[in-house]
């Protein structure tokens, strides 16, 4: 777990570190303070990890901030994945693809880091922020155009025991040992996603059986990830399925099977490389650990989809490079 802390007198010099802390630790944005108390700022980031799903808890007074993801910075610091905001405290209010929302206490939200969007931080502001991957989100519910920028009340329900789990979690996350930490963060998706598909508009499809064959399909691959032989054929035999309809289901979303074990593999990479605790660890070690056979293959991969090697990548989430 990684705790970071500011207190100043003057709100602005606290609160300027603290928006380059906010945008390097969570997501990559132009942070800009609307309003400043003179009695100081204060702020506190608790940032820990359950397998490869990152959990931050955001606490601050003393200012109110605007953070923009805009087109630009899309093309500037391109992200992969979503955000789910559990709001702590009243009055966050985020804005994505024409809607906007202001969260109450317990209120849930998602956010996907690749299209604009922008967020107002009121002067008194608590809340948690989970960082997963598309394919997390994704293979629990499908394409999520319609649950962007909708609220999800935390008063009861599925909402509520979700919020109470990832408040524990945050709590507890750092005595949670690395074999407990992927099948745990399994159960919290599973719950934020269930909690989540309580916003769509339209009726929900449990019993859809192409629905829910793709998600096991997904989670198989997520849970297999690091095992060089894993291919759609060793995908559909661990599902009792032909590899013929198992290319039905990811050809109806866009994509193959194939191609959608790759895209993994490389967004995997590329959050271990840019993940403080992973600094020293050396890439080939990261790319092998990841089903990357060949470290040249890797690279061009690698740098084929991000448009960076590794090791810039690295250098870059180090602040060791300047545009």
């Amino acid at each position: 777990m990684q705790v970071f802390s500011t207190s100043r007198s003057l709100a602005r010099e606290g609160g300027a570190s603290w928006a380059d802390l906010v945008s390097s630790r969570v997501i990559d944005c132009d942070v800009s303070i609307t309003r400043e108390d003179p009695a100081g700022f204060n702020g506190n980031l608790v940032e820990g990890w359950l397998g490869d799903v990152r959990l931050t808890r955001l606490t601050t007074s003393g200012a109110e901030f605007y953070s923009l993801r805009s087109s630009r910075k899309l093309r500037l610091a391109p992200e992969q994945g979503y955000l789910i905001c559990l709001a702590l405290s009243d009055g966050l209010r985020l804005t994505q693809s024409g809607r906007e929302i202001e969260l109450a206490q317990g209120d849930l939200t998602v956010v996907d880091v690749e299209r604009a969007y922008d967020t107002h931080v009121p002067l008194l502001n608590d809340s948690i922020w989970v960082r997963a991957s598309r394919a997390a989100i994704e293979g629990r519910l499908g394409r999520i155009d319609d649950l962007v920028g909708v609220g999800v009340t935390g008063g009861d329900g599925l909402g509520r025991i979700a919020g109470c789990v990832l408040r524990e979690s945050v709590m507890e996350v750092s005595a949670v040992g690395d074999p407990h930490g992927p099948g745990l963060a399994n159960s919290v998706l599973d719950l934020v996603c269930a909690a989540l598909s309580t916003g769509r508009s339209g009726p929900m499809r449990p019993g859809d059986h192409r629905v829910n064959t793709l998600r096991r399909a997904r989670q198989l691959i997520e849970l297999r990830l690091q095992d060089e032989t894993l291919s759609p054929a060793s995908v559909a035999k661990g599902l009792g399925l032909s590899t013929r309809y198992l290319s039905r289901l990811f050809h109806a979303e866009g994509v193959s099977p194939a191609r959608w074990i790759w895209s993994l593999r490389l967004e995997r990479c590329r959050e271990t490389l840019v993940a403080l605790g992973d600094a020293d660890r050396p890439i080939s070690d990261i790319a092998l650990s990841n089903g990357f056979k060949n470290l040249s293959h890797f690279n061009r991969a690698f740098r084929g989809r991000y448009g960076l090697s590794p090791t810039e990548t690295r250098r870059r989430a180090r602040g060791d490079c300047k545009d």
